[in-house]
């Protein structure tokens, strides 16, 4: 299994988050981890934190374009990243061409209070529908 790990939240953003889903690696111990920030920051301290020896490889790059064919991972995972990119919507679609067919994709895309601080940064629930259903994905 190869999982992508996405946008771990930004410089100022709790690492914890990250942390935690890979820390789940020990219940997928023949799982390849592919962390990828375009903050060198956070890598480093996912470099200190996460030990997961040949396991876990990890790319100082944007969301998009990324390095891999199409199918490539059988989950990906984007958390508390998509509304600090500039084409959200072309990031997605990376996303979703990396997994393979019958992945899974988890994002997470702010709703409640904390929306007003970011106007035009985030989706409604119906933008994130039909841009679910434009590339193919079943909205759950």
């Amino acid at each position: 299994m190869k999982i992508a790990v996405d946008g771990m939240g930004g410089d100022n953003a709790p690492f914890e988050i990250v942390k935690g889903a890979v820390e789940a690696a020990d219940l997928l111990p023949d799982a390849r981890w592919v962390l990828l920030d375009a903050s060198a920051k956070m890598l480093t301290q996912a470099r200190r934190l996460v030990k997961m020896p040949g396991r876990a490889h990890f790319l100082h790059r944007r969301a998009y374009p990324l390095p891999f064919p199409d199918d490539t991972f059988d989950a990906v995972v984007c958390l508390e990243a998509m509304e600090f990119m500039k084409q959200r919507d072309e990031a997605l679609a990376e996303l979703v061409r990396v997994l393979r067919p019958g992945g899974f994709l988890l994002i997470t895309n702010r709703i409640g209070i904390g929306v007003r601080w970011m106007p035009g940064r985030t989706w409604t629930h119906e933008e994130l529908f039909r841009l679910h259903k434009q590339l193919g994905l079943r909205h759950v």
